[in-house]
């Protein structure tokens, strides 16, 4: 059976670049006249959109953000930009310092480069360091939105072959909706500073994520941010990976090194979203500070589908499922305990009393009651003289143990004649497990005239699935556990088993290569004239290929083999078509490489594939 090998990235990289179709064959590589801020910024302003913005070797101080755009609309944003490629002479051989000031108003400090990417065309920041630990006039504690902040609506973009030195903020965050490819890059993370935030608030231009959350999981499609093949190392420890308001990320082929991966849930971010995804897979993770790592990763909300992945922990814990709306109330959701109407309640007040133990205790007792042990695992006790609720996670005939746990609000303690009721929660909004739903709009004040509607929206069962991951060389080590196994059950919410009919997005991303080379495609000097040819499908001996041409024109399209002879050629004219090659017809045994190329007048585009058997 013949089959296309791996070869074929160059052409499945045309594949998914379509925006580049219109590509200006004419693009200038605009110097800069040193690595500083503000000459940066001058031939970033002085290029044209497709152009290459080269820093030049050197060791430079930004004390201002160098900015690819402005924005022109607010919600949902808009942006007047270009697409660039910013390119160094190489890691650690072009080094951007940060020292951007705080503001004297408190907010936070603006990022290193700020990038608005433009839909239709290829934006790439590559072979360059960024470092945020020389100047100690720069406060770890404050809030930085990363060195590097990507947003738009673009889904051709790469960062690669970058060296982050993070102490101050983070690497990496994105925006609105887009989504590109994060690989070959190393992250030297030191202290509490992560590696990136994957945020899409803006998903199908909603807000808050919320468009994020009425829309599909798509796993294994192109809709994600992709970070691959990256090294991620953390002194002590620290988190490569987190991210909410709608983000969905694929995380895959990375080495970490006291580096973990988190997420968070529709909780303390207050009107933002959860995260909607993350897929994890073949990754190596390697857990050695004296720090014990109870879990590898945090999962707060969202599905992710976790596999192939090799962790060595100091500390035997893997992938653990939390809830924090659990423990504490979060504006403007409240807590899952029975109450806010997010949720689904069930309406039912099982018991109710007063308590008759000691005052200050921490565990509620009820004389007289004779429950059945453990009865009221998972549901919430509230006292009704304090206000405070918290989850049942045992009980004996008369007393109820709670978690103790807590974000902000003071730990729940019993006094004697305090009033008690008990409440259940059988869904939580955005709880790990569930997925697509109704949109969610507004705002709370002073943001906003209120969040519609005030209701559950009626999300899917959409469940987490892990499997073939090992902790020190035991798959029983690796499984996810759930910290509330009464809401969050296996085998319904999460499975400790392969994801049925999951198949892996193409590895390595075909982004990945695109504006180094890899890809073939051949442009006219004739901007007018230009065209992509891309291999959209092969199967059945058959090899689909789509035309797309800026201007509608008549075309010729050929197969050649590599001595330039023609193997099969047909004609069209349409400004997007597909065309259909019987390759079991015309090939030859054996591996064989082709060229398929379209003209109209002159050559226009063209790309290099292999059929193997």
């Amino acid at each position: 059976m013949k089959r296309f090998t791996s070869t074929m990235i160059p052409v499945i990289a045309v594949v998914l670049l379509p925006a580049w179709l219109c590509e200006r064959s004419d693009a200038a590589t605009v110097t800069a006249t040193s690595c500083s801020s503000a000459d940066v910024q001058a031939a970033i302003n002085a290029a044209q959109d497709g152009d290459t913005v080269a820093i030049p070797k050197g060791t430079c101080t930004w004390t201002t953000t160098v900015s690819v755009g402005t924005e022109t609309a607010w919600n949902p944003p808009a942006w007047n930009t270009k697409a660039l490629t910013i390119r160094g002479v190489g890691a650690d051989s072009t080094i951007i310092i940060d020292s951007i000031p705080t503001p004297a108003s408190g907010n936070p400090r603006g990022t290193m480069l700020d990038i608005a990417t433009k839909l239709g065309g290829l934006t790439r920041v590559t072979a360059m360091t960024f470092n945020s630990s020389v100047y100690p006039n720069l406060d770890p504690s404050v809030y930085n939105p990363a060195m590097i902040s990507i947003e738009g609506y673009s889904h051709t973009w790469r960062i690669d072959h970058v060296h982050f030195i993070v102490e101050v903020g983070n690497g990496i965050s994105t925006g609105g909706s887009t989504f590109g490819v994060i690989d070959h890059n190393t992250f030297d993370l030191l202290g509490w500073h992560f590696g990136m935030y994957i945020f899409h608030p803006n998903w199908n231009l909603q807000a808050n994520g919320d468009g994020s959350w009425a829309d599909s999981l798509y796993a294994g499609t192109e809709k994600a941010v992709f970070i691959e093949d990256n090294v991620f190392n953390a002194t002590p420890y620290s988190v490569a990976i987190d991210g909410w308001s709608g983000g969905r990320a694929v995380f895959r082929h990375n080495t970490l090194l006291n580096a973990t991966i988190s997420n968070h849930g529709t909780d303390s971010p207050g009107r933002l979203r959860s995260m909607r995804a993350m897929e994890i897979y073949n990754n190596t993770i390697t857990l050695n500070d004296t720090a014990e790592y109870y879990y590898v990763g945090q999962l707060r909300g969202g599905t992710f589908i976790i596999f192939n992945n090799t962790i060595t922990n100091n500390f035997p814990g893997a992938f653990s499922i939390e809830n924090y709306r659990d423990y504490d109330t979060f504006d403007p959701w409240g807590k899952c305990d029975g109450t806010s109407p997010f949720d689904v309640n069930d309406g039912v007040t099982y018991d109710s009393g007063v308590c008759t133990g000691a005052n200050g205790s921490t565990t509620m007792t009820c004389a007289g009651r004779t429950w059945t042990p453990d009865q009221w695992q998972g549901y919430h006790v509230h006292n009704l003289t304090k206000g405070q609720s918290d989850l049942i996670i045992s009980n004996t005939a008369d007393t109820l143990k709670t978690s103790g746990l807590t974000w902000h609000a003071p730990l729940l303690k019993w006094d004697n004649g305090e009033s008690f009721k008990i409440l259940r929660a059988t869904i939580c909004i955005d709880q790990r497990g569930r997925g697509m739903g109704d949109l969610i709009t507004g705002d709370e004040p002073p943001y906003g005239t209120g969040i519609t509607p005030q209701a559950w929206p009626h999300q899917v069962l959409e469940p987490t699935y892990a499997w073939n991951n090992t902790v020190n060389g035991s798959a029983a080590l690796a499984k996810v556990t759930s910290t509330n196994p009464w809401r969050i059950k296996e085998g319904r919410e999460f499975y400790n088993s392969a994801m049925p009919n999951y198949k892996p997005y193409t590895y390595p991303h075909p982004l990945v290569g695109a504006g180094s080379g890899a890809v073939e495609n051949v442009n006219s000097r004739f901007a007018s004239s230009s065209a992509v040819v891309r291999l959209s499908s092969a199967a059945g001996g058959r090899a689909v290929f789509f035309v797309s041409l800026c201007r509608p024109a008549p075309y010729l399209l050929v197969v050649c083999d590599m001595k330039g002879r023609t193997v099969w050629e047909t004609r069209g004219g349409a400004g997007e078509s597909r065309v259909t090659w019987r390759f079991d017809e015309n090939h030859s045994a054996g591996n064989q490489a082709y060229v398929v190329r379209v003209t109209s007048g002159k050559e226009i585009a063209s790309s290099r594939f292999v059929i193997a058997e």
